[in-house]
């Protein structure tokens, strides 16, 4: 288990990087989506380059201290439970969006990776059909 202790960021980067895992296989081009949703997501909120860099190494590092996947998959929720509440709507829209993207990316998505968006989406408190309505 780890000690590392994060912010909602970490929390949303955590998510995006268990959704490239979540059917057993991390893909190149799944990795590389979360790297370019992380600076769709965080830029705006202010965060440069170097600081999504060190968000990207922390969560990586926090989400690769778990001994199974199942106390990783737990600990990434517990996490991302405050998330409903702390950040905006239109941040938790861009967010379940974003899990979308990363669950689509390698061409296929895998039943699990439907669970999860799920699950996901009660952390970020979003419904699906927000997640789906065009803006």
């Amino acid at each position: 288990m780890s000690e590392n202790k994060f912010t909602h960021a970490h929390a949303l980067v955590g998510m995006f990087i268990e959704m490239t895992a979540a059917d057993g296989k991390m893909d190149k081009v799944e990795l590389q989506t979360v790297g370019g949703l992380v600076a769709a997501i965080l830029e705006p909120a202010g965060m440069d380059a170097e600081a999504r860099k060190q968000i990207i190494d922390e969560s990586f590092t926090w989400w690769s201290s778990f001994n199974t996947p199942n106390d990783r998959v737990q600990a990434v929720f517990n996490a991302a439970s405050g998330i409903g509440e702390a950040l905006g709507k239109e941040l938790r829209i861009k967010a379940a969006r974003a899990l979308m993207i990363i669950g689509q990316a390698d061409g296929e998505v895998a039943d699990i990776e439907s669970k999860f968006l799920h699950a996901c989406l009660e952390c970020l408190n979003i419904t699906l059909d927000e997640a789906l309505k065009k803006q």
